[in-house]
C-alpha cells in the first residue's frame, strides 16, 4: 500500500501596509518623491521607518487588501 501524503497547508501571508514616504526613495527600481504612497510588507515598513524614509509617527498598521 502506498503511503498517503498530506497536502501542504499554505503559509498565511501578513497583510501588506500602505506607507507615505517622508523623503525621496527608490522603490522597485522607481525613483519616488516624498509624499508618494507605497504598499509594502510590514517588516519593510518598519525598516523604512528605521531608515527615516517613513515618519515614525505614521502607524505601519494600515492594512491593504491585495485584491483591491
Amino acid at each position: 500500500m502506498k503511503p498517503t501524503r498530506r497536502k501542504a497547508t499554505p503559509i498565511a501571508q501578513p497583510a501588506m501596509v500602505a506607507v507615505t514616504l517622508a523623503k525621496d526613495h527608490k522603490h522597485l527600481g522607481q525613483d519616488l518623491k516624498a509624499g508618494a504612497e507605497i504598499t509594502v510588507h510590514p517588516d519593510t515598513a518598519q525598516w523604512l521607518q528605521a531608515m527615516g524614509v517613513v515618519p515614525l509617527s505614521q502607524p505601519a498598521t494600515q492594512t491593504v487588501n491585495p485584491k483591491d
